[in-house]
């Protein structure tokens, strides 16, 4: 694929689920475009009822305990978890570290992109700064933000497994974003292959 509308169907926001009930057209919708639907609709029936079961626990503890106390807890793990990942940041000598990872090419052109990467650490936060990687490509190996950084996250949760994830484990953690790189790729560019192949490249940097 060259442009994003090579690359598929493209679905804005729906509700696969109306109260509890799957809608049958938009799953028809999803199966036309699946080559084993068969075996992916038990994925989403599987992810739907694991949100259900979700759904009903947190109204038990809302029922139990009741909202303010809940949202207090809530806080309270984010603030644990930020406190947690600025001590082992902090533990890290401040400086400058940099890596490059590539990706063998984008499927079009046969020349490797390069992700170029450099980690400042400053007290308890940690700045990455993906300047001077490629432009984007023709292929379709460009990422989306959101990929380029969960890709970041993937990371740090490795390094760091003993902080219990949430938003508060990433507050120290600062990406600035990779404009005018195959990193941050705009419309109408092809970003089929950032999920499996550029986000494990991004992670290795």
């Amino acid at each position: 694929a060259t442009a994003v509308e090579q690359e598929g169907l493209r679905l804005p926001p729906v509700k696969l689920f109306k109260k509890g009930v799957l809608d049958p057209e938009i799953y028809a919708i999803i199966c036309s475009n699946i080559r084993v639907a068969d075996q992916r609709i038990g994925d989403i029936r599987a992810q739907a009822a694991a949100l259900l079961i979700g759904q009903d626990r947190l109204n038990g503890i809302l029922d139990r305990y009741g909202d303010e106390t809940v949202v207090e807890a809530i806080a309270e793990l984010r603030r644990r978890a930020a406190e947690q990942m600025r001590a082992n940041i902090a533990a890290i000598p401040d400086g400058t570290y940099r890596s490059q990872a590539f990706v063998d090419s984008d499927g079009v052109v046969n020349e490797p992109l390069t992700i170029a990467l450099a980690v400042e650490k400053q007290g308890d936060t940690l700045t990455f700064d993906f300047a001077g990687s490629s432009k984007p490509c023709a292929g379709p190996m460009n990422s989306v933000l959101a990929t380029t950084l969960s890709s970041v996250y993937l990371a740090m949760r490795h390094i760091f497994p003993d902080v219990p994830i949430s938003a508060g484990a990433f507050e120290p953690l600062i990406v600035k974003r990779p404009e005018g790189t195959f990193l941050d790729a705009k419309y109408p560019r092809p970003v089929s292959g950032c999920a499996a192949e550029v986000s494990q490249r991004i992670a290795e940097a």
